[in-house]
């Protein structure tokens, strides 16, 4: 059975409810934060990106960013940032567990930090992950009524240009329409 986007989505938000220094865990466009309801810091959220699938394996692209309060007069910017930076390398190791139905790489996860965004002011760090997941280009799960078979589609072939040539000179040329193990039998006369 192929792994749904829902099923990935549920399996990002037990990684976060799972960790003990995150309290909140959020899902959708960047702007929904603000309107996603009371948030108890620290929060991670996870943004879908453009997704690829290509040689078997669907691609699915993640922007996540991890984010904690900071307050009045950034004294505690630093340390917000140590923390959450930490909170980051903790995910990006659960996510190569072999128990998911994905492969993540970490050749080279790039992790940026940024500060007082948001209307809370809040600090952290954003990183893009993507999680490869086998694809089966399994066509006989899809719902659909029908036969889809390749055999009742008909395909109109293109003719068949033929050039006669003795010793080298050209003395008929002719078309047929292109079929399937043709033999032409040529009698010299």
């Amino acid at each position: 059975m192929a792994t749904t986007f829902n099923q990935v989505r549920e399996q990002l938000e037990a990684i976060a409810t799972n960790h003990k220094q995150i309290n909140t865990f959020g899902f959708g466009d960047i702007w929904e934060i603000n309107t996603s309801g009371t948030i108890d810091y620290p929060l991670m959220w996870v943004q879908p990106e453009n997704s690829v699938i290509a040689n078997k394996v669907e691609t699915l692209n993640f922007k996540f960013i991890f984010m904690d309060l900071v307050g009045n007069g950034e004294i505690n910017e630093n340390d917000v940032l140590s923390d959450q930076l930490e909170i980051v390398k903790d995910v990006v190791a659960q996510l190569q567990h072999p128990s998911y139905v994905w492969s993540f790489t970490v050749d080279n996860v790039v992790i940026e930090p940024f500060t007082e965004r948001f209307t809370d002011s809040v600090s952290g760090w954003v990183m893009d992950v993507s999680l490869d997941i086998p694809f089966a280009f399994d066509r006989c799960s899809m719902p659909y009524t029908g036969n889809t078979s390749a055999k009742d589609v008909t395909m109109v072939l293109p003719d068949t240009d033929y050039n006669i040539y003795i010793d080298g000179v050209l003395v008929n040329s002719f078309s047929l329409p292109t079929l399937k193990d043709e033999t032409i039998n040529i009698l010299w006369q």
